[in-house]
């Protein structure tokens, strides 16, 4: 078997002649340290890369406020949202929490477990929050809680606003 090297003296495993055994099986067994090295440090980078996806997998998010069926008295239309996140290790790795106002993404996507969404208009109104990973893909949904959003009457000029 022939196998390469590059200009600053690398064995270049993967430019093996020979078809029939695996470059990385071949790297493995090389007795050049730097090809060991290599592997190792390329092994740890797939490894580290991979495990917060597989710890993400049994992330769950829970909306704690509002509770189902509230009604929420805000002439301004601001919800105050709280959600607990199971595995919150999804937020420390690039993660957000996307809130969802009947069934549309609402508001930018949120770092914390706390937030305010502004500008709700009135009426009934269906809440569910995506944990969402830096790329954007939904890692875990919370189910949705339906709230009401009572505002005072414009057409009731001596009611406080």
């Amino acid at each position: 078997m022939t196998v390469s090297t590059d200009k600053y003296g690398y064995t270049n495993p993967w430019a093996a002649t020979e078809t029939t055994d695996c470059a990385l099986a071949r790297a493995f067994r090389s007795s050049d340290r730097k090809i060991r090295h290599g592997v190792a440090l390329l092994l740890w980078l797939v490894v580290t890369a991979m495990g917060p996806a597989v710890a993400q997998s049994d992330a769950a998010v829970t909306i704690e406020s509002p509770a189902s069926e509230e009604t929420i008295h805000d002439n301004s239309g601001n919800v105050p949202v709280m959600v607990s996140i199971k595995n919150g290790d999804a937020l420390v790795a690039g993660g957000a929490i996307q809130a969802l106002i009947d069934g549309q993404p609402y508001g930018p996507r949120q770092r914390t477990s706390s937030f305010t969404l502004e500008g709700v208009e009135r009426g009934e109104h269906s809440l569910q929050v995506q944990l969402v990973d830096s790329a954007g893909k939904v890692i875990a949904s919370s189910d949705a809680v339906k709230f009401y959003m009572w505002q005072a009457s414009a057409l009731f000029p001596g009611r406080k606003r």
